[in-house]
């Protein structure tokens, strides 16, 4: 187990906690590391926020938020 978590970038430690946030931050730094070592460049980390909102929302919520505006505006 330990050689295939180590060839997928996974830190064995944070996958066997409950640290899900951590994890994805060390994920992440460790594929930047490693796109900086097969392409020789720095990648881009930006500082700007990701913009949008996150939307979780299942078909019942959506189709109502399309239908009950509609019915609203034909009465």
């Amino acid at each position: 187990m330990s050689l295939s978590l180590k060839q997928t970038l996974y830190s064995k430690s944070l996958l066997r906690t409950d640290a899900f946030e951590a994890f994805m931050a060390d994920r992440q730094k460790q594929l930047m590391r490693l796109i900086e070592v097969v392409t020789g460049e720095a990648p881009y980390v930006g500082d700007v926020p990701e913009e949008g909102e996150d939307v979780e929302a299942d078909e019942d919520t959506v189709e109502a938020e399309l239908t009950i505006p509609a019915a609203e505006e034909s009465a």
